[in-house]
């Protein structure tokens, strides 16, 4: 099944608010995240268009790159530092995860889904 595009494409923009609203809740259920990153995966390339496709690789990559930092951050946490980095990973994640919702549910596309920051 595609997902239309047309008109802001509804299901495609319902479906990337339901990845970014899980991504959210992740932030406090935990895992939310990996049902969101399994949608993303799995429906990135039905999407059909490319500001809901740039949408779902935001999500994937803000996922990757939080899991990356989180273990080493747990990593790092038996010398102090680890503690600083998971509140950093934490914040940086809620924040991008936030930015990402209100674009999706402003009709808006991800201005670099590749970058780092927002």
């Amino acid at each position: 099944m595609t997902y239309s595009v047309g008109e802001g494409g509804t299901r495609s923009r319902e479906l990337v608010i339901i990845v970014h609203a899980l991504n959210v809740a992740s932030c406090f259920v935990g895992l939310t995240g990996l049902a969101a990153l399994i949608i993303a995966y799995l429906k990135r390339g039905e999407i059909g268009s490319d500001l809901w496709y740039g949408h779902l690789t935001f999500a994937i990559r803000t996922f990757w790159i939080g899991f990356v930092a989180s273990l080493i951050g747990i990593a790092t946490s038996f010398i102090g530092i680890g503690f600083l980095i998971l509140m950093l990973v934490f914040v940086w994640y809620l924040v991008r995860t936030i930015f990402a919702l209100l674009k999706a549910i402003e009709n808006k596309p991800i201005p670099n889904p590749d970058s780092f920051l927002i």
